[in-house]
């Protein structure tokens, strides 16, 4: 069986996770792939137990690892998450807009795949939308 892991520097809770990701993750696993899901979020998630065993049932395996806005933090987050990711031994590294791209990139380096880069989006655009970065400020 073929497995991916999509990486995704955003909370599960987010709008564009809930609209975009889950939808897409549920149909490759419908259609037989083993999908996992790494989020990173800005606060723990409350019912992570029953989102977890929620996702297990639609095919998704969810790993989750703590969002950190700062320059040195996001540092860290990728670091972390190629580390996280490289341990679920993936053929295809699905990386969401940058940073979960350059997650999988160094996961790559380390234990092989393929790698999907999916941009959408401007990442401006994508973090005011997803509440992360304030619209409109030079600086959030």
């Amino acid at each position: 069986m073929k497995s991916a892991l999509y990486i995704c520097y955003f909370g599960l809770r987010e709008p564009l996770v809930q609209t975009q990701v889950l939808p897409y993750l549920r149909e490759l696993a419908a259609a037989g792939w083993r999908m996992s899901l790494l989020t990173f979020e800005p606060t723990p998630v409350a019912d992570a137990v029953e989102w977890r065993e929620r996702l297990r049932r639609e095919g998704i395996a969810w790993r989750s690892l703590p969002y950190h806005k700062s320059v040195p933090g996001k540092i860290w987050d990728i670091v972390r998450g190629a580390l996280r990711a490289r341990r679920e031994k993936a053929d295809i590294l699905h990386g969401r807009s940058h940073v979960g791209t350059a997650i999988g990139a160094l996961a790559r380096a380390m234990s092989g795949g393929r790698l999907i880069f999916d941009i959408r989006g401007l990442i401006a655009e994508e973090y005011a939308d997803s509440g992360n970065w304030r619209a409109g400020t030079a600086i959030s």
